[in-house]
């Protein structure tokens, strides 16, 4: 046996497989970067549809007693009406009386800012102000007032025509970067018929 047998690997050997591991290397590492960016897109897509969905389906919800009044006692309906805010009253718990509890008066705003807020007991000592979203898209969000006939009522709802809306278009526009991906916009469009507006 010679000395001839026992060589190693040559600088060119080493360099060439140097070369190959780094451009697979490259590879893999764009293609995880593409993944995560994927997923983050996919995520905040989730979580903006879940916001915006969950953000109409409350304002509908609430929407639809707005002028609740058993009683008829005349206390209750559609206080003030904008293209940005709306606020309204409903007895809650069947008194005849308007309550700062039981969510008998409720405004919700679209602030310049962007947020979507509901506040509770508007003016009152218990006032409270929730945030139900973020980033919103105030050039494409809010409520469009509608009569009997489905015919839009100029905005602001002037205080003696306010007992002439019947529904409301809401339109809620959110958007979101996702990492370094393009920004993502979610846009849900419900309208609301005051059920108890028109009695």
């Amino acid at each position: 046996m010679t000395a001839d047998n026992h060589r190693g690997f040559t600088l060119i050997e080493l360099l060439v497989t140097l070369a190959i591991f780094s451009i697979a290397s490259l590879i893999m590492t764009k293609i995880y970067m593409n993944f995560s960016s994927s997923f983050t897109t996919q995520e905040v897509t989730a979580g903006l549809q879940q916001e915006v969905r969950s953000a109409v389906d409350l304002m509908a919800y609430e929407l639809r007693m707005a002028g609740l009044d058993v009683n008829r006692t005349g206390l209750f309906g559609i206080t003030q009406a904008s293209a940005s805010t709306i606020g309204f009253t409903s007895d809650q718990n069947l008194d005849g009386v308007m309550d700062v509890t039981d969510n008998e008066q409720v405004t919700y705003n679209i602030t310049a800012g962007g947020v979507l807020q509901e506040i509770l007991y508007q003016g009152t000592a218990s006032e409270v102000t929730i945030t139900l979203a973020e980033n919103v898209d105030t050039a494409n969000s809010g409520f469009v007032y509608l009569d009997q006939n489905g015919v839009p009522l100029a905005t602001p709802v002037a205080a003696a025509n306010l007992s002439n809306i019947r529904a409301i278009a809401i339109t809620l526009a959110l958007q979101e970067a996702a990492g370094r991906g393009p920004v993502v916009n979610r846009t849900i469009t419900s309208q609301v018929i005051c059920r108890n507006l028109a009695y």
